[in-house]
């Protein structure tokens, strides 16, 4: 599980993060969905593409901010989740 997002933006500019799930050691993609996070706060649930990515695209008040993505998991994958992303938003 990875997500990723620029570190700095500004207040009313919109945010694009981006996750994505991948299985080591296999060729199949994860299928499923991504909930995305603000301090455990749900922003946003997302299915996965066909490459294993979910992008929520938003504009965030001003403050810190740490997004998560947590995949939620199928009867194939096991759920995980991202390491927080910090994000300030000026």
């Amino acid at each position: 599980m990875f997500c990723s997002a620029n570190g700095l933006t500004f207040q009313g500019a919109p945010v694009t993060f981006t996750a994505s799930v991948f299985a080591p050691g296999t060729v199949f993609v994860p299928a499923g969905q991504i909930e995305f996070l603000d301090a455990w706060n749900l922003l946003a649930t997302l299915p996965l593409d066909g490459n294993g990515q979910a992008t929520l695209c938003l504009r965030l008040g001003a403050g810190p901010h740490d997004i998560v993505a947590c995949y939620i998991g199928t009867a194939d994958f096991a759920a995980s989740s991202s390491q927080p992303v910090p994000l300030y938003v000026m």
